[in-house]
């Protein structure tokens, strides 16, 4: 293994768990955020309608249309926070199995760099290349994995939106059940009177 190759590789590898780092993180975020936000969106939702009723007062139809939307989006994005597990498992065991890798790999490069008058160790030189391979192929595995997660989320969520509809809710998503179904029967404007009167006088 000549000086020269032990810099290549070790360039290479070095930037491979930048590359593995970064994604690791944005996985993490990705699978994250949408869950957490659609919580707070929905929690912001119940709570006024609780409010609401706690006063002695009907919610308005603004209000459980967003409930309604809130509570679909929410129960979006944890049948994709479910399905993002094996996604993310998979990725997370690849990082960290990468990066120990890389990591033991270079620390030999550096210990046979550090050796006065060092020789060309082929034994190394084999090792380092196969880890240079190895964290290549690896990174782009995760991309590949990572697009099949997508198609099948993408599937597994379209049959979630329809198991959503049929779910028991309690007494607040009673009330937001009779909203949706009203909206089969009664067409209504944006401040929620009836337009049926208009569309008949027009």
């Amino acid at each position: 293994m000549t000086d020269d190759y032990a810099a290549i590789t070790t360039s290479i590898m070095a930037a491979v768990q930048v590359i593995a780092t970064v994604q690791f993180e944005r996985l993490l975020r990705e699978w994250t955020t949408p869950v957490l936000t659609s919580i707070e969106r929905r929690w912001a939702a119940q709570d006024t309608v609780i409010a609401r009723l706690k006063a002695g007062e009907e919610p308005t139809r603004q209000e459980l249309a967003t409930l309604r939307e809130t509570t679909l989006l929410h129960r979006q994005a944890a049948g994709r926070g479910r399905n993002d597990v094996l996604k993310f498992g998979i990725t997370g065991a690849l990082w960290a199995t990468l990066s120990l890798l890389i990591v033991l790999t270079i620390a030999r490069i550096l210990r046979w760099s550090a050796t006065p008058h060092h020789g060309p160790a082929p034994e190394l030189a084999s090792f380092v290349f196969l880890t240079t391979m190895v964290s290549v192929g690896a990174l782009v595995l995760a991309v590949i994995v990572g697009v099949l997660a997508r198609i099948g989320r993408n599937a597994y969520v379209d049959d979630n939106r329809q198991k959503v509809l049929r779910d028991h809710l309690e007494e607040v998503n009673r009330r937001l059940i009779a909203y949706g179904e009203s909206l089969d029967t009664t067409p209504a404007g944006d401040d929620g009177s009836s337009t049926t009167g208009a569309q008949t006088g027009g």
